[in-house]
């Protein structure tokens, strides 16, 4: 068993990279570069035969099986969100994060 970080958008599997081959801190920078409001970023542990039929639906062009294939091999599965203070926020978003998240006004 191995960990691997994904990317899955509504088509379905986008991208499926071993954990380890990833240094911290590109994998920061790739989970703050993938995650949308379309998308998920995510950290599974799959078994090596899982992981294979993995890898076989995605150079088949065929996410949505990989998608499918992830959900019922993984063993774990966490979403990754990135550091929202890193994000780049429109400014009405981020009038509205502050007013709910910065305490009692003064």
């Amino acid at each position: 068993m191995r960990a691997y970080v994904g990317h899955v958008g509504y088509a379905g599997l986008r991208r499926f990279v071993a954990e380890d081959a990833i240094p911290g801190a590109v994998l920061r920078e790739l989970v703050r570069e993938w995650a949308s409001e379309t998308a998920t970023v995510f950290m599974a542990v799959v078994p090596d035969d899982g992981a294979e039929q993995i890898r076989r639906e995605l150079v088949a062009e065929r996410p949505d099986a990989a998608c499918v294939t992830l959900l019922n091999r993984a063993v774990e599965l966490i979403p990754l969100r990135p550091d929202v203070r890193l994000l780049h926020r429109s400014a009405r978003h981020d009038s509205t994060y502050k007013s709910r998240f910065s305490g009692p006004s003064r």
